[in-house]
């Protein structure tokens, strides 16, 4: 979770400071203070919904982290329980063996 907190910060964060920034600078110009404010719901309100959807993104991807690391976990159970078998089956032919070679007549 740490990962995906950290590159909403590093995606959401600082160039929402620099956007801030930018917004104090374009409107500044503006004379007119009903057109500032306008000026300023709008470019606020860009600003709003990028870091809104960041954080989606954000949110997104540790969900799909979190799938991927559960199918992973699965298949690798899968993976432990077939080589498991393998191992029992290679145990089981060995004496097999063992017990055939026993029975074999002395020359």
């Amino acid at each position: 979770m740490l990962p995906h907190i950290l590159a909403f910060l590093g995606v959401a964060l600082f160039p929402s400071a620099l956007a801030a920034f930018g917004i104090y600078l374009t409107t500044e110009t503006i004379i007119d203070p009903k057109k500032r404010l306008t000026a300023l719901l709008v470019l606020w309100a860009l600003a709003i919904d990028a870091i809104v959807a960041v954080g989606l993104q954000q949110v997104s991807s540790y969900k799909a982290d979190i799938r991927n690391e559960e199918k992973q976990s699965e298949l690798q159970g899968k993976l432990d329980k077939s080589l498991l078998g393998q191992v029992q089956l290679g145990g089981e032919l060995n004496n097999i063996s063992v017990d055939a070679w026993e029975d074999c007549p002395d020359e």
